[in-house]
């Protein structure tokens, strides 16, 4: 199996309960400000990561949104699948079963939410102690797996904020 660089990227800056149309936390949607700076975040992944074989996301708004974004500026659309397992409380085990059983031949980017990619990122780093990870709203991890995705097996390459990547986009 050929390694597999998983890029996991954190839906951006959402409205708040209480907005216009949102009465609970799964019905968040992206705020003008959270689409105007993933569009400018997406131009720095871009940068890094030319094409990616899949772009799985968690199915709530923000998240949705979030990759629908990026993968407009990645000319990726039609890589976007929503995925229920990336829902808020998505857990390692499963994420790493989900996409082990693609065999994807290229990058991945998942879109979802914290604490989960937090809890993800430090599981496939160092499963016994988990490392205390920070994953802004636009952030992004790329992880390296040098097979398929398992626990302690990850190499972290990097671990960029949503400014960092508008600032790599030319923003």
């Amino acid at each position: 199996m050929a390694p597999l660089e998983l890029y996991l990227l954190r839906h951006a800056t959402a409205v708040d309960v209480g907005a216009p149309r949102v009465s609970t936390d799964a019905q968040r949607y992206l705020s003008d400000e959270g689409v105007a700076e993933m569009k400018e975040a997406a131009k720095g992944i871009r940068k890094i990561e030319k094409q990616f074989a899949l772009i799985l996301t968690s199915p709530l708004p923000r998240a949705s949104q979030t990759a629908h974004v990026a993968a407009r500026a990645l000319d990726a659309e039609d890589a976007v699948e929503e995925c229920d397992w990336l829902k808020p409380g998505a857990a390692f085990d499963e994420v790493a079963a989900e996409i082990n059983r693609r065999k994807p031949q290229g990058a991945v980017m998942i879109v979802g939410h914290n604490p989960d990619f937090e809890d993800i990122v430090a599981q496939a780093l160092c499963p016994a102690n988990r490392a205390a990870i920070e994953i802004k709203k636009g952030g992004l991890a790329i992880l390296r797996f040098e097979s398929k995705m398992a626990p302690g097996r990850g190499l972290l390459r990097a671990l960029l904020t949503c400014k960092h990547l508008r600032l790599m986009g030319g923003k």
